[in-house]
């Protein structure tokens, strides 16, 4: 059995370790009773209650024990427990571990690995916004939109991509780090950083698939306001099914195609139905056709 330690605020560490609890091992967190983790500040639930659910749902089933380590007896109890643990996640920074006495000799005595994590090697810490910004991004999400529609405020991303991602990106170095002791290879000291979890993620292109470059991939509106239609249809066998039972004078290779007036077309189309209309044009439900109001 795995034992890991939590000693991380916010999302991306507690969204680590909440993954390698879903992969059966046993996560210990510690609430520093001085610094407390931010999604449980009283002021930011009084903003947005969902802060709190957040945090409880990320720190769901793990082993949270409160602790004022200012005192002796709580670090002593903390050095106790790291005794039975072989991982550490760390977002508070290195001399954070050592004002907890957790230094080299202590890491080699308990073989214990600790992974540190940070924004970038220049920045100790970023929000999710500043991350995507630094890495470019957050300019596939700013171009679907103008000055004129938003009057100069732009609404960021909707998901914390950037810290989903980074904590996907700890859990597989957590992962790595406990497979590559059973090879004899050993790692005290680990660091993770936000910027890098997210370099796979760039292209060079700013619109590609799944961001609007081609029409038949992307969300469009009905005949009402709040109605709109999801669109899949990436697969020649589904793209024919659709131009044949709509009798859209459209072809095969339309569904890459970069054209406005293929665009417009499918624009025109779907503003004269709703769901009902069109759920009637095929013989059968197309999994590819999704609608859905907001």
């Amino acid at each position: 059995m795995l034992n890991i330690l939590d000693l991380t605020h916010r999302l991306p560490g507690p969204y680590a370790t909440k993954r390698l609890l879903h992969l059966g091992f046993k996560v210990t967190r510690i609430e520093d009773l001085h610094h407390p983790d931010p999604f449980i500040n009283q002021e930011l639930e009084k903003i947005n209650p969902q802060f709190k659910n957040w945090y409880e749902e990320l720190n769901e089933n793990k082993n949270i024990l409160p602790l004022d380590l200012s005192q002796e007896s709580d670090l002593f109890q903390l050095h106790q427990i790291l005794k039975t643990h072989q991982i550490v996640i760390n977002s508070r920074g290195e001399h954070f571990l050592h004002q907890l006495g957790i230094d080299e000799d202590f890491c080699k005595n308990h073989q214990l690995t600790i992974i540190n994590l940070r924004a970038s090697k220049i920045e100790p810490h970023l929000h999710d916004l500043n991350a995507l910004a630094q890495s470019g991004l957050l300019n596939y999400h700013l171009i679907h939109f103008t000055d004129k529609k938003f009057n100069g405020y732009f609404p960021p991303p909707f998901l914390p991509i950037a810290g989903i991602t980074f904590g996907h990106t700890i859990a597989e170095k957590a992962l790595s780090s406990f497979i590559k002791k059973d090879y004899g290879i050993k790692h005290l000291f680990l660091d993770e950083e936000i910027q890098n979890s997210l370099e796979h993620l760039k292209h060079h292109e700013p619109l590609a698939l799944h961001n609007g470059k081609f029409p038949s991939y992307g969300i469009y509106q009905l005949n009402s306001a709040n109605n709109f239609i999801a669109i899949a249809l990436i697969e020649e066998k589904f793209w024919l099914q659709f131009i044949t039972h709509t009798g859209l004078p459209l072809s095969i290779s339309d569904r890459f195609s970069t054209e406005q007036k293929i665009f417009d077309t499918l624009i025109e189309f779907f503003s004269k139905h709703n769901s009902t209309s069109l759920k009637s044009l095929f013989p059968k439900p197309m999994s590819c056709l999704s609608f859905f109001n907001i």
